[in-house]
């Protein structure tokens, strides 16, 4: 979904930021998004470490005013059995799915507010 989305605002112009956990995978999707007057360009991090987002969030905003956030981060890290899924793995899932996003609106939001 993060793909086509990219693809798609790329190819009405806009300059694009994947973020991914490797390297290959975001190269990969930075090279099918690109498209006539816009860019893309990948940033790598571990969204499950709150001091990782923070940095991914800092490194987006030195490239210039953030106009448009798309959060479509999914994953999941629980084990097959609901009752072996520990505290810990509940607490990473939040981590992964709420609270990255959290992190990145109150990173970028308060500029886009500023600009409208």
């Amino acid at each position: 979904m993060g793909a086509e989305l990219a693809k798609k605002l790329a190819g009405e112009g806009v300059d694009v930021i994947i973020h991914g956990r490797s390297a290959s995978s975001a190269d990969s999707v930075v090279a099918v998004t690109r498209g006539p007057g816009g860019s893309a360009k990948a940033i790598l991090g571990d969204l499950g470490d709150r001091a990782e987002v923070d940095r991914i969030a800092q490194e987006v905003l030195a490239t210039g005013p953030i106009d448009i956030l798309i959060n479509c981060h999914g994953s999941s890290t629980f084990p097959n059995d609901w009752f072996d899924t520990t505290i810990d793995n509940w607490l990473e899932q939040y981590q992964l799915v709420t609270i990255y996003a959290v992190q990145f609106i109150k990173a970028f939001v308060p500029g886009m507010r500023e600009r409208r």
